[in-house]
């Protein structure tokens, strides 16, 4: 149920997985609380991301722990269509 009682509408496309709790705590332990990318320290801001940019595999091999920039950063700009995506709205904002 959705807010106000409603049935949420099903979401077409992808399901995004994400990893279990404990995977995500163990994961920050062995960091040692810090980015991967940027050896940044946080203890609570730290999000979980899949290394391997495959929302279903699920291992906890696959998991690495970023601050929300370095987050940001990868997903942009690493994975091609996410990259070509912000590529074409750029260009669309240039054009107004």
């Amino acid at each position: 149920m959705g807010l106000f009682g409603k049935k949420e509408p099903k979401k077409k496309g992808w399901v995004r997985n994400s990893f279990s709790q404990s995977v995500i705590e163990a994961q920050k332990k062995k960091q040692r609380y810090k980015c991967r990318s940027c050896k940044r320290r946080y203890t609570r801001i730290l999000e979980a991301d899949h290394m391997d940019s495959n929302r279903s595999n699920n291992r906890p091999s696959n998991c690495q722990m970023l601050c929300p920039n370095c987050h940001a950063y990868k997903s942009k700009y690493i994975d091609p269509k996410r990259r070509q995506m912000a590529l074409d709205m750029l260009k669309d904002y240039k054009e107004l």
